[in-house]
């Protein structure tokens, strides 16, 4: 999957939050295994991963830039720095140089929510990304400040 957002002015959003679980996966092929939970529950999450079994996330990278670290942009603000909620990715050329340019999915993954969330956080994606390996569970990563959306729910 490739998600492509723009930047706003200011900066580019993105944190990660693990969210544990009790998730076995299915014994057939761990490469595709999405977590077994009793259908009564219906978990939306595990219906959408299950119905496009490849769309896991075998890995993460960066929203920005190319390499590790992104050329061309630097982390203004990180993760929990200042009790922040993401880090604040930034074009290196200062103002609003990074404005417009695409932002990408950290992995693959399913939109949960695109929204305008108003003052502070402008327009927000969330994206949930199921991970396999060591053991299924969901990542979610969440992009805010975003000058468009090109991207809307179970995208």
């Amino acid at each position: 999957m490739v998600l492509i957002l723009t930047a706003s002015s200011g900066c580019k959003n993105n944190a990660d939050k693990s969210r544990g679980s009790n998730h076995q996966p299915r014994r057939e092929d761990s490469r595709t295994a999405v977590p077994n939970r009793d259908h009564r529950n219906q978990d939306p999450w595990i219906i959408a991963f299950r119905s496009m079994p490849n769309n896991h996330a075998d890995s993460f990278q960066f929203p920005v830039g190319n390499g590790n670290p992104p050329r061309g942009y630097y982390n203004a603000q990180g993760f929990g720095e200042n009790d922040h909620l993401g880090d604040d990715w930034n074009g290196t050329g200062g103002g609003n140089s990074d404005l417009g340019d695409p932002i990408y999915a950290i992995g693959n993954g399913f939109v949960r929510r695109a929204d305008q969330l108003g003052p502070g956080w402008g327009n927000v994606v969330r994206v949930v990304h199921l991970q396999l390996e060591p053991d299924s569970h969901y990542i979610e990563s969440i992009y805010a400040h975003l000058d468009k959306m090109l991207v809307k729910e179970g995208d």
